[in-house]
């Protein structure tokens, strides 16, 4: 979805210039960070929480590699970009870290803790990657580089459970009540195909599917500007739009305007007749 998305709005103003790329930094970095943290503090309820029962001692390998993947893919592609571009990027860290958690979240039962460090490094390098190519090869503008972090990422740990599944859990899921989940490196490569078979599948539905609904949305408001009709939020009535202020968000009450005006026009009374008070007062002085 981020990709139709991002495909069917085009670019921001001032994203490409003759061709090539500007970077739009980010707004406030300790904001991102710190929503970086929120997410990830909830990742450890969505992964482990996801086994449905507490009594299931599974629920501590689901949290341990979630942690793993998660510390592993911030610290490489920190390191990425610093090779890269021979500094470090912090906001691509923050994305380093949410596509280690995404690519965990499929496999986060089914595989080792050495496993899960490597899947979360990956995913750290194929972000930075990702990222690049889809702004500067398909020149797609991602803000958050929900691409890379989501659907890249998203597939990679699909196909990373297919790989790197160790059987030892997930009894009565595939072959019997005795078998577990296995990848192709554990000697089941049943498992990989049926993750690729999942990703076309995504592929196909959500990406079709999302298309069709932004394409038309867009069209829809692209008739709606024509028509001179605002998309007032819940709560506005469409009849409103010719009221609203033309740019930025609403200006103080009148009250406050009207004392505001006030005070100015004071003040500009004042400064006219100041000089003719001062010579007033130098006039009684003399005399």
């Amino acid at each position: 979805m981020a990709l139709t998305g991002a495909y069917v709005l085009g670019p921001r103003i001032g994203k490409y210039v003759k061709g090539h790329a500007q970077a739009i930094p980010g707004h406030n970095l300790p904001m991102a960070v710190l929503g970086c943290f929120i997410l990830a503090f909830g990742w450890f309820g969505f992964n482990a929480g996801s086994t449905l029962s507490g009594t299931d001692l599974r629920i501590a390998v689901v949290a341990t590699n979630t942690m793993l993947a998660s510390a592993s893919g911030a610290l490489f592609a920190y390191l990425t970009t610093w090779k890269k571009f021979k500094r470090p990027d912090l906001s691509m860290a923050v994305n380093g870290m949410l596509a280690g958690l995404v690519a965990i979240t499929a496999p986060c039962a089914f595989v080792t803790a050495p496993s899960a460090v490597l899947i979360g490094a990956v995913a750290g390098v194929l972000v930075v990657l990702a990222a690049l190519f889809s702004e500067n090869r398909l020149k797609i503008d991602d803000p958050v580089g929900a691409i890379a972090v989501h659907g890249v990422n998203g597939a990679w740990g699909l196909i990373a459970l297919g790989l790197l599944a160790d059987g030892t859990y997930g009894g009565g899921l595939n072959s019997g009540p005795a078998a577990g989940v296995a990848g192709l490196l554990y000697g089941d490569p049943r498992q990989l195909v049926a993750q690729f078979v999942g990703i076309g599948a995504n592929l196909l539905w959500v990406g079709g599917a999302s298309f069709a609904l932004f394409k038309g949305s867009r069209r829809h408001h692209r008739h709606a500007r024509e028509a001179g009709v605002r998309d007032a939020g819940p709560g506005l009535q469409r009849g409103l739009g010719s009221r609203l202020p033309r740019r930025g968000l609403p200006g103080p009450l009148p009250g406050l305007r009207q004392r505001a005006r006030q005070g100015r026009v004071a003040r500009a009374r004042g400064e006219q007749h100041a000089p003719a008070r001062r010579r007033q007062v130098r006039g009684a002085t003399i005399r």
